[in-house]
């Protein structure tokens, strides 16, 4: 039977405090980007959920970072506690600080494990009210680690214990795109033909488009009831929307009265936040959400993946709070769709548009799988 013992976090961990070139929010604001570029290639972490915790990217020259460490989330509203495992160099904007193992060479499988456990106590424990911070808090916490049976920190079980788990998801992985038919991307003859001439008329720039108000697209409307997410029980029936940027805007599950679902296929928009995903359940909301509903046509996963990628474009100079985003403004607001003979929104080549890139991305998955099997 495998043993396990407690450890102090303090006694295992470095804390780092990456640098940067900036002294002041602004500064380092204005020298940081949301995409990553030749120019902005260091991956910086900032109090966000979900993509490693990573939210901006900054210059090398500009930005000290660390690569084989764990990010600690030390303040966010759903991201407090969270940890991460970086494999490649990263730095830190905000809101979070490195941990690395002590007299250690840890390989990022390791890592893995170690955020997993640390996670586990950290983000139960600390709030936006109760900070994860390192001095006195969380060098302090304790956590269980495998042991040898002359009670060192067992290193190579729990590398073991994650290329098991590595090799069983990646099997899942084939076993879903196989009963879903998405192991098999090839293009159709229309599909082929449809890209060369995409990539054609995109060089020559003669593909007709036309700029459209969200209100001539859309009916915008508030949703019947508002949940709050301090007073509802999770675990429920139903998704409850937030206004997260991450899992769909998903917060959690509820079971509330039926008459209060929003409709399925649906975009729910963050008023203050610009966040918009397409939702294909019904489902609950909170405070400060809008409900975008497709006039004119059904609404399918494909044309609303299309509609939110232009629809972020137009949002980009938004900012995050501003009270701008009242019903009458998101109606007034214009985006550029391409158009059929009779100019009307070209819904049909968006879907095949998504429907081509979709599989393109698929393409890359089953590769990647097939390449990740072959070197666990």
């Amino acid at each position: 039977m495998r043993e396990f013992k407690k450890f102090r976090i303090g006694d295992l961990f470095d804390c780092l405090k990456p640098k940067c070139a900036f002294k002041t929010f602004n500064e380092q604001k204005q020298n940081v980007s949301k995409e990553r570029s030749a120019e902005f290639s260091i991956p910086l972490t900032y109090a966000k959920k979900g993509d490693n915790g990573i939210q901006y990217y900054g210059r090398p020259s500009d930005w000290e970072s660390y690569s084989n460490v764990l990010t600690v989330i030390s303040n966010g509203v759903v991201a407090t506690g969270l940890v991460y495992a970086q494999k490649n160099k990263t730095g830190v904007f905000g809101e979070s600080y490195f941990l690395r193992i002590k007299g250690e060479l840890a390989s990022h499988k390791f890592n893995l494990y170690l955020a997993a456990v640390l996670e586990k106590v950290l983000y139960p424990k600390y709030s936006r009210e109760n900070l994860a911070i390192w001095n006195n808090r969380v060098e302090d916490e304790m956590i269980m680690l495998p042991v040898t049976a002359d009670g060192e920190i067992d290193f190579a079980f729990m590398e073991n214990y994650i290329r098991e788990h590595e090799i069983c998801r990646l099997h899942k992985l084939e076993e879903y795109l196989c009963a879903t038919d998405l192991d098999d991307c090839q293009l159709t003859n229309e599909e082929k033909i449809f890209l060369d001439d995409y990539h054609s008329v995109k060089s020559e720039g003669n593909k007709e488009h036309k700029p459209f108000r969200l209100g001539e697209l859309f009916d915008i409307s508030t949703p019947k009831r508002k949940f709050n997410a301090n007073t509802v029980v999770f675990d429920g029936k139903y998704r409850y929307v937030a206004r997260g940027e991450s899992n769909n805007g998903i917060r959690g599950y509820i079971t509330e009265s039926e008459q209060y679902l929003n409709p399925a296929n649906t975009i729910s928009f963050g008023q203050d936040t610009a966040t918009m995903f397409y939702q294909n359940a019904p489902y609950f909301t909170g405070d400060k959400i809008k409900i975008f509903s497709l006039k004119n046509t059904e609404m399918t996963r494909e044309i609303a993946v299309y509609l939110i990628a232009v629809m972020k474009k137009a949002f980009v100079t938004f900012v995050w709070g501003q009270s701008s985003f009242s019903v009458n403004v998101l109606k007034a607001v214009a985006i550029h769709l391409p158009v059929t003979t009779d100019g009307n929104p070209d819904y049909e080549y968006m879907s095949t548009f998504i429907r081509i890139q979709q599989k393109l991305a698929l393409k890359d998955v089953v590769e990647w799988k097939g390449a990740e099997l072959k070197g666990i």
